[in-house]
């Protein structure tokens, strides 16, 4: 009675303790079972993406070691195109070295044959000097033979020259 009193005074009314109502008997079920499902959906989710990333983590791993490879055998014919083109640099030096000596006695040559041609020439005409002076000698022997000597004289005078650049005097 005391209690019902003081309630009575206090303002607030004198009721009795609520009786467990239906619905929350099940919305405390339903809620767990929905965080459970949320929890199984997203450790799914979580579980399939860590699974996802493996599997591209294992690509990627198998990626580089190809990449990897590629390179080594790259790397490999590079090496041979470098001793390669050592090689050829070597030729190309040596052929030079070769050009130019080839060059200069060409050159050598060339100016031999100049020269040569030079003394050819000179000599044509010595020749040609000779067979003047020689026609010009046999006219006046002809002509001493059937004794005109003033024509033989004639004669040799025509050829003095010739005769005597073909001496050389």
């Amino acid at each position: 009675m005391h209690d019902t009193l003081d309630r009575e005074l206090s303002g607030v009314p004198a009721t009795s303790p609520r009786p467990p109502s239906r619905r929350r008997g099940w919305v405390r079920p339903i809620l767990v079972f929905m965080i459970g499902a949320l929890l199984a959906s997203v450790s799914g989710f979580l579980v399939s993406d860590h699974v996802s990333q493996d599997e591209k983590y294992d690509r990627l791993r198998a990626t580089l070691s190809m990449t990897r490879h590629d390179a080594g055998q790259q790397t490999a014919r590079l090496v041979e195109l470098r001793h390669a083109v050592g090689t050829l640099l070597s030729q190309v030096k040596s052929d030079t070295a070769a050009w130019s000596l080839d060059t200069t006695e060409l050159k050598a040559a060339y100016v031999a044959l100049v020269l040569t041609q030079a003394n050819v020439s000179q000599q044509n005409n010595a020749i040609a000097g000779l067979h003047n002076c020689l026609g010009g000698v046999r006219q006046a022997l002809n002509e001493l033979g059937i004794n005109d000597q003033a024509g033989a004289v004639s004669s040799l005078d025509s050829v003095a020259t010739s005769c005597s650049a073909a001496s050389g005097t």
